[in-house]
Formats: C-alpha cells, sequence, structure tokens
C-alpha cells in the first residue's frame, strides 16, 4: 500500500533536539545485532537472546530478516516489527500475513496486486503494545486493542483518507529507523502463509520482500 512520506519524528518521548534516545540507541543497536544473524530478542548486557513466544521481524531494503519463522496455533506470540531501512532518507515498509498474493487486471494484462486473498490473522485480535514513526496500522476483521496507533504515529500525521481494501485485512506500516510491537494468539490455521510487503503498488513484493511463517497445529 502505498503511503505518504513521513516527517522526521522526535519519537515517543521528549527529549533534547539533536540528542539521541536510548530508545532509538537500542533500535539501532537491535537491527544491527539482527544484521549479523542474531537472535530477536536483546537482553540488557548479554546480547541478543531466544524467548519462547517473541520475535523480531527486520524489514529492510528489499527483504525480512529472518524470512522464515515457526508458530504454533494457540500460543501468544509478541512481534515486534522494526523498519531497518538503510535508504535515504528512508523507506517505509509493511507487513501483512496471508495467503496466494492478490492480481489486479492491468492496461497490458495481470499485476501484483495489494495483498492476500487469505488473511493469517482474520478474526484475531491484536494488541498494540508499543512503537515510534508508525505510520498506519489497520484492521478489517480483525480485531485492535491496546494503544491508539495514532499515539505512535509522527507529529502532523494521521490515518484520514485511508482505508482498507480486500486482501488488507490486518496491516502496518513503519517508518525508516521505527518499530511496532504487538501480541496476538496464533490461530488454528496450520501450514504454510506468507508475510509480504507491497508498498509502491507491490513493488517491494516483486523485489523480494516476502517471507514464510508455519503455523503448526497446537
Amino acid at each position: 500500500m502505498q503511503t505518504p512520506a513521513s516527517p522526521p519524528s522526535a519519537g515517543l518521548a521528549r527529549r533534547t533536539e539533536g540528542t539521541p534516545s536510548r530508545r532509538g540507541l537500542g533500535l539501532a543497536a537491535l537491527i544491527a545485532a539482527l544484521a549479523l544473524g542474531g537472535s530477536a530478542v536483546w537482553a540488557a548486557g548479554r546480547g541478543p537472546v531466544e524467548r519462547p513466544g517473541e520475535a523480531t521481524i527486520v524489514m529492510g531494503d528489499y527483504a525480512f530478516s529472518p524470512n522464515r519463522l515457526t508458530w504454533r496455533a494457540g500460543e501468544t506470540v509478541t512481534l515486534t516489527i522494526v523498519n531497518g531501512s538503510s535508504a535515504q532518507p528512508g523507506t517505509p515498509h509493511e507487513i501483512m500475513f496471508g495467503r496466494r498474493p492478490l492480481r489486479e487486471e492491468g492496461a497490458l494484462g495481470p499485476v501484483q496486486g495489494d495483498g492476500f486473498e487469505e488473511q493469517l490473522l482474520d478474526g484475531a485480535t491484536v494488541e498494540v503494545l508499543a512503537g515510534e514513526r508508525v505510520t498506519m496500522v489497520m484492521a478489517e476483521t480483525a480485531r485492535l486493542t491496546g494503544v491508539d496507533p495514532m499515539a505512535l504515529m509522527p507529529p502532523g500525521m494521521d490515518m484520514a483518507g485511508m482505508e482498507m481494501r480486500p486482501g488488507m485485512d490486518f496491516m502496518a506500516v513503519v517508518g525508516a529507523v521505527g518499530s511496532l510491537t504487538i501480541r496476538f494468539v496464533v490461530p488454528d490455521r496450520p501450514g504454510d502463509w506468507e508475510f509480504g510487503c507491497f508498498q509502491q503498488d507491490g513493488q517491494h513484493y516483486l523485489n523480494g520482500m516476502r517471507g514464510i511463517v508455519t503455523v503448526t497445529s497446537s
């Protein structure tokens, strides 16, 4: 989904102009650790470690890291989505979970659509826990709870005029060097599912920005 460029944000906490926040420094360290093959969770003073039920996905240009995950049906997952874009001035990326990417009719034939025919989180409750530099968090048949996504957006931005379309049951867009943490119970829908970014009319997905999450039976 195409979204407007985000203005620079001072983050969620007030701080002296030009002074990086501890959260920002921690996020940069996490991105660097994951780029070197680290785990999804950061433990103070000990580097990245694994914890059951927690995962982090870093969105780069144009790939997800990791690009393969395994969740168990009925498991409560706390997922942190980090935009590690290195493009200048930074590229927003999004994430959706589903199967069978949509195709749309273009002037010269079928083109990449925006989303999936079947959505993993259809009907699920998705709790928003935290984030910064979030451009958009929307749901159609999924149910959003927790922190109001508007509180996580940069000053001057809102979601007015943005609407869900078929294939976009749950989607989140995060600006460069931003993050979003959500929590949900994995639906009982075993099998392989994709997660993908469809920014720029699906071009990010075509460039390889996709991954696989395998849901196993409980």
